[in-house]
């Protein structure tokens, strides 16, 4: 279960659809790598970056890694770029990380 996620925002809806949607082998994933699946998303939120939600749901291999790495692979870039690039079309992120 990814209820943790309640911590930092995340909606009853996104982690409803999670728990229904996401094979056993994800949601462990999360959940083994909850300290850091909640600092990526402060980091993300701190950043800008407001779809968070979509990120969770699409791109849910960036919540496998730690905050460090997601920070160091960013942090090449331009950060306020990046994040109106990601909050366009979530998928971008898949160009930075």
């Amino acid at each position: 279960m990814v209820d943790f996620l309640k911590k930092v925002g995340v909606s009853d809806e996104t982690i409803n659809y999670i728990n229904k949607n996401f094979s056993t082998d994800s949601i462990s994933a999360l959940s083994d790598n909850e300290e850091e699946c909640i600092n990526i998303i402060t980091l993300l939120k701190t950043m800008g970056i407001i779809n968070i939600e979509d990120l969770l749901i699409y791109e849910t291999y960036i919540f496998y890694k730690s905050s460090d790495e997601i920070y160091y692979e960013l942090s090449k870039h331009n950060l306020p770029d990046i994040a109106k690039e990601i909050i366009n079309d979530y998928s971008k992120i898949e160009e930075y990380i």
